[in-house]
């Protein structure tokens, strides 16, 4: 290895020329050279933008073959298992990177939705605390902590909501989730607030467009949630409550053969008997 020398001195290789003009300037260039690793990992992002996720996770073996502890290659087939619904392996790998780089806000907000769609509320609750800590501005942080919260503390829940709308006023997820929030309180003038506002973001949002329809029906206006379980039902054909939904109406309007017709809609979206439990990110 060369001696360190000033950019302007002679270059010790004997050439004649200034160092910075000669191996002065090759070590530069091969700093601003990216790694193996960081060229692979520019791959794997541009084919996961791209929704090839076998190229992606390739790559990322890649990395891992290289590195064992690169916490980007292990948080980026996290969120590859999370576009999947694979909450189980994502959370694992979340876990990975949180645990080689704790300080990245993004890897512990990611494990707190892979955790909370494994079912592990308390886990997933600590996680994005942990993520809001490291960034306080992140609404979809917030947005996290108020579903994980949502059964055990909904008090806090409904602020880490209001917290996230806080931030990003334009936080459909949050509005809905409010809305969501004072509709099983039955208070259905805030929920129906918290929903237009969800709606004037997300218009073609089919649960949205339900779950307003319902409250909407709770206060006596029949007409308006038929205009919003048929745009439900437009958006998403297949969503089983928009369909048994509509059908009610039309059986509380004395439209019945309308009404039959609706439900036998609902049972061949859903041959199991069961409805689809809207998911605001699934629609």
């Amino acid at each position: 290895m060369l001696p360190s020398t000033p950019r302007n001195a002679p270059c010790p290789c004997g050439s004649g020329k200034r160092y910075k003009d000669c191996h002065g300037s090759l070590g530069a260039a091969a700093r601003e050279m990216p790694t193996e690793s960081e060229r692979l990992l520019q791959q794997a992002l541009t084919a996961y933008r791209q929704q090839n996720h076998i190229a992606a996770s390739e790559n990322c073996q890649r990395i891992l073959e290289i590195d064992p502890d690169d916490a980007d290659a292990w948080h980026l087939l996290g969120a590859i298992d999370l576009q999947r619904g694979d909450f189980v392996s994502a959370s694992l790998k979340f876990g990975k990177a949180t645990a080689r780089e704790p300080a990245r806000a993004e890897f512990h907000k990611n494990l707190a939705r892979a955790q909370f769609g494994s079912g592990l509320h308390t886990e997933s609750a600590e996680s994005a605390r942990r993520a809001i800590e490291l960034n306080s501005a992140d609404a979809d942080a917030w947005n996290t902590l108020g579903l994980s919260l949502e059964t055990t503390d909904p008090a806090a829940a409904l602020a880490a909501w209001e917290r996230a709308v806080a931030l990003a006023p334009r936080d459909a997820e949050a509005h809905f989730r409010i809305g969501d929030f004072w509709r099983r309180r039955r208070d259905f003038d805030s929920a129906i607030a918290a929903y237009r506002s969800a709606l004037a973001i997300a218009p073609k949002h089919a649960v949205l467009r339900n779950n307003l329809a319902l409250a909407l029906q709770e206060q006596g206006h029949q007409d308006e949630a038929e205009e919003h379980y048929r745009a439900a039902i437009e958006h998403q054909p297949g969503l089983v409550e928009a369909l048994a939904n509509l059908g009610d109406l039309c059986r509380a309007t004395d439209r019945t053969q309308e009404a039959i017709a609706w439900f036998k809609e609902a049972l061949a979206a859903s041959p199991n008997g069961q409805c689809w439990p809207g998911n605001w990110r699934s629609a």
